[in-house]
């Protein structure tokens, strides 16, 4: 029975990524690989509100919550090697992406690959998103983890995620990617050198850009001509991704959309109008889609603002003026007034700030 996989346990995380949905295969996956062992199996699944013959029994079409599948690799890292998201990597190759592997490998050029990937990967982990630039020859491919963890963990998910994408594209273009280049988003652990055998590429570390990782190539890759190209499997193939996320277009999920782009987004709020574009939806239909789910973009900015907020005010460090500026205050006097419909007090009076 495929759908959705309900948590036994009361621990949710109410908004934003965490409410989100994805495949279980993943969980399975990794179920198979770390948690053989019935006691190893509940140390994995622990604070994730599935049991172990829940787990081993679920279809791997059905869907857990994006939090459960983080709490699982959180778990792994207590006990397993640093490393072990690179030992994984074999797994995460060709069908472990269903249909999102199957639209790329038969895209007609790289180019039509990645555009897929930008559109649908989502749709398979929603703690990251990808975007794509080109400059000086060079085509770089962005990928923005969505979710704040710890940094042992953050490693394992660009890991993880880096693999995947570049068994995706590899599968595109038919060959290895080793004349692209990597860029990590912190310091170079201490098995970098498992990198260069797992990646294929060229490694390097930007620890002052804690978010995204990056993958370069060749701007001049974007037309080759991929050799398993085949119109119709990709047309199948995408019409496949664009059901599944018409499956997942109900009302709480828009609004777990919503609030995932609003966490991700460390300056001023994006609008409405950003927003509705990067989830492929008009203004108009944005805010119809939260009409129905009885609350609206403003509501959903104003809570987004007021946990901001209150998480900035427990820096000392940072004065109240520039936490204002940094949720889109430029003037210190409209914070003031927003801070106190949303506490009933002044910033500087909040027991976040004694």
């Amino acid at each position: 029975m495929t759908g959705h996989f309900e948590p036994d346990s009361l621990f949710h995380e109410g908004h934003g990524t965490g409410a989100l949905p994805m495949p279980a295969a993943y969980l399975r996956l990794l179920l198979r690989r770390f948690g053989a062992e019935a006691e190893r199996a509940h140390l994995l699944l622990q604070g994730t509100g599935i049991s172990p013959e829940r787990a081993h029994a679920i279809d791997p079409n059905a869907t857990i919550f994006v939090w459960q599948q983080l709490r699982l690799l959180q778990n792994i890292n207590a006990f397993a090697p640093p490393s072990w998201a690179l030992d994984i990597g074999p797994a995460l190759h060709g069908s472990a992406h269903g249909a999102l592997a199957a639209a790329t490998a038969a895209a007609k050029n790289l180019d039509r690959a990645l555009a897929i990937l930008e559109r649908f990967a989502h749709l398979r982990a929603p703690y990251f998103s990808i975007r794509r630039s080109t400059e000086a020859g060079q085509h770089r491919v962005h990928l923005e983890i969505l979710v704040e963890v710890e940094i042992e963990l953050k490693r394992s998910l660009v890991e993880t995620v880096l693999i995947s994408v570049q068994a995706l594209l590899e599968s595109a273009l038919g060959e290895s990617m080793s004349e692209a280049s990597f860029t990590l988003p912190f310091s170079e652990p201490e098995y970098a050198n498992r990198y260069r055998e797992a990646l294929s590429a060229p490694v390097s570390y930007a620890a002052e850009n804690p978010v995204i990782a990056t993958l370069a190539f060749p701007e001049a890759w974007l037309e080759l001509d991929c050799p398993f190209a085949n119109e119709s499997q990709y047309q199948r193939a995408k019409s496949e991704l664009e059901v599944s996320e018409r499956g997942l277009d109900g009302h709480d999920f828009i609004v777990a959309r919503v609030e995932q782009i609003l966490e991700a987004s460390p300056g001023a709020p994006p609008s409405a109008e950003e927003i509705a574009r990067r989830i492929y939806l008009s203004r108009r239909t944005l805010v119809r889609r939260l009409a129905e789910s009885g609350t609206s973009f403003r509501s959903i900015v104003e809570a987004h603002s007021r946990r901001r907020a209150e998480q900035l005010l427990a820096d000392h460090n940072l004065t109240i003026a520039e936490i204002g500026h940094r949720l889109g205050y430029t003037d210190p006097a409209n914070f003031g007034r927003a801070f106190r419909r949303w506490f009933g007090c002044s910033p500087s009076a909040h027991p976040a700030r004694q």
